[in-house]
This record gives C-alpha cells, structure tokens and sequence, in this order.
C-alpha cells in the first residue's frame, strides 16, 4: 500500500502527512479514513461548523475498470467507512467541501484495497485558512463602546479577483472575528461598520489588496472605525 500525497485545490493543499496507515480484520472490502480540521500557520483546532465546511467526500476510482464511488461524510463526524468495494488498486481522494460543495482542500494518491479487510487510510489533517479581523472604535482620541454608538455589525466585504462580492458580518461588540474557510487568491477587502438600523456608521474609502496564500493566516490589517 503506499501514502497518499498531498496536492494544493482552491484553498490550500493539505500540510500534514497521512498518520499511520495500515489493513484492520473486517468482513467487506472498504476504506476508512479519520480527518480533523485546524487553522493553517497556527494549528489551531477550528470546529467544521465555524470553518463553513460540512462535508468531506471521499472519491475511488478502480484503476483498473475506471468505476467510480463517491461516498460523502458529515465533517463533524471526523472519520468514515466507503461502502463495499471491489478489492484492488484504487485512485483516491478526500476532500473537505464548504455548504456550497466549494472543494477547499484534498489529498490524493494511489492505494490498494485489500480483498478481505478494513484498509484505513489514516487520518488527514485539513487545513482552514480564513480571514482574521480584529476591530476598535474611537471618537477623536477617545475609545467608546460599540453601544455608546448604536454599532451592531462590522462587515468585512470581500472579493476574490472578479467574481461577486461575499460579505462576512461579525458582532461588534466581539471586537475580532474570523471567517468561514476561503480560497486562496488575490483579494479585495473592505470593512464596514453598521448600526443596529443598518445605517452605514463607517466604510472604507477604497479596499485594500489581500494576496492569500496557503501558508499565513489572511490578517486584515487592524481597523480603527473613527467616528464624528
């Protein structure tokens, strides 16, 4: 049996390694596979409800009939078992999919099924990246308070080279927030601040240019909202 390797779609490839992989007894053919899912740069756990990612799908293709299975996973259930398979050499990939079935990241690589067991794949650690934004609000040179301003909502405006607009709200009374799990990409980025009526408190003159990789979380530079 050999070790999957990694491979970077839309959001990042995975960073870590496959754990240890190996046959168990069972009494069908099939695959299983853990994952769990953490923050890339930092390695912090980040539940699959937060990271917007509810899905894991994991694809087999039989090299030599070139079938295929798709069988799909609740992230949060952080492992799985295929259905029965034919045993043989297979073509495998796991991925983490966003509510929208967005990949945003994989591995993938050769493995052999074996004709009378369990073959575990081991576990795969997904990578999350995700925009960071941390926020204050000040009135000349004083701080205030997101109530003494009426201010409900910091919005973070993005957009991924041409494609439409996402917008990403957070409390304001948070003072940080973090977004759902992103593409890499070049981005456009803009905050905005809104009152509890939704009346625009604060909004960026222009956005600012946010070239995300795959290796540093997306930090939105500190944003200060100066109020009159």
């Amino acid at each position: 049996m050999s070790r999957l390797s990694h491979r970077t779609v839309g959001l990042v490839g995975l960073l870590g390694a496959l754990g240890a992989s190996g046959c168990v007894e069972g009494d069908h053919p099939a695959f299983t596979v853990g994952w769990d899912t953490s923050f890339v740069e930092t390695g912090e756990p980040v539940a699959c409800e937060h990271a917007g990612t509810p899905n894991v799908e994991l694809t087999m293709i039989n090299q030599s009939t070139q079938r295929k299975w798709v069988n799909t996973f609740p992230c949060q259930a952080q492992g799985g078992e295929s259905e029965s398979l034919p045993g043989g050499r297979y073509d495998v990939k796991i991925a983490l999919k966003r509510a929208d079935g967005v990949e945003v990241s994989n591995q993938a690589g050769p493995w052999t099924l074996v004709r009378d067991g369990l073959t575990d794949l081991g576990i795969i650690h997904f990578k999350i990246q995700s925009f960071q934004l941390n926020w204050s609000l000040a009135r000349g040179n004083m701080s205030v308070g997101c109530q003494d301003v009426d201010a409900k909502t910091v919005n973070l405006i993005t957009r991924l080279n041409s494609e439409p607009e996402v917008t990403y709200s957070f409390p304001c009374a948070a003072g940080a927030g973090f977004s759902p799990a992103i593409l890499i990409g070049t981005y456009s980025v803009r905050p905005q601040l809104v009152s509890s009526t939704g009346a625009i408190l604060w909004d960026a003159t222009s956005p600012m240019t946010m070239v995300v990789n795959g290796t540093q979380l997306a930090q939105v530079l500190p944003v200060v909202f100066q109020l009159p």
